[in-house]
């Protein structure tokens, strides 16, 4: 068992903690690596918007908006190596992912603050390249994308549904405008450098 450190990109900048398994049995090159991650967002979408989507169309406050977002990921993956040689190993890898997503929007002057929040899951694709410096550290670089299956979004008690069977929305407003306000991930890169000790 390894436990790793480590950061990147993944709809933010955030960081991770892994627990992997390299290889499961000698005679099959599988590893299974679990991980823990939060990423920041300093702009989670449009403020102006999202306040029409979600609460009203007022313009009350000044043009302070405090603003922020994070998806905190839990992702469990499958890699297979394909190639090691020099000390580079290869690996391709699947995997599921579960997000929990939240934008916060504080319109200062305005009284108005909320959160949007979201919790899909998804899956993902990708490759890790690992060299090991020693017998006890791997050093690993994970390269993939993942796509997200849409989910309910929700803030200040309206609820936006993928099927259109919305709570309380505002207006005419759709899921694909909930969708469209907010920075929740869909398709979404995923670049990580991790450091994994032995256990």
């Amino acid at each position: 068992m390894w436990l790793g450190l480590g950061g990147g990109y993944s709809n933010g900048l955030g960081g991770n903690v892994e627990i992997s398994w390299f290889n499961v049995a000698r005679s099959v090159p599988l590893g299974i690596h679990f991980s823990l991650g939060y990423f920041h967002q300093d702009e989670p979408g449009n403020a102006i918007e999202a306040r029409k989507v979600f609460i009203n169309d007022g313009t009350a406050g000044n043009d302070n908006i405090l603003e922020y977002g994070y998806n905190i990921f839990f992702r469990l993956d499958f890699s297979y190596q394909v190639h090691r040689k020099k000390g580079l190993t290869i690996a391709p890898y699947l995997g599921v992912v579960h997000d929990r997503y939240l934008a916060h929007f504080d319109y200062q002057g305005g009284n108005e603050a909320f959160d949007v929040t979201n919790n899909p899951w998804g899956i993902g694709a990708g490759a890790r390249f690992s060299i090991s410096p020693s017998r006890k550290l791997i050093l690993s670089l994970v390269l993939g994308a993942e796509y997200f299956f849409p989910s309910q979004i929700k803030a200040h008690g309206t609820f936006y549904n993928p099927d259109g069977q919305d709570d309380s929305p505002r207006q005419d407003y759709t899921y694909t405008d909930a969708d469209n306000v907010i920075e929740q991930p869909t398709w979404s890169g995923r670049f990580t450098l991790t450091l994994s000790f032995k256990l």
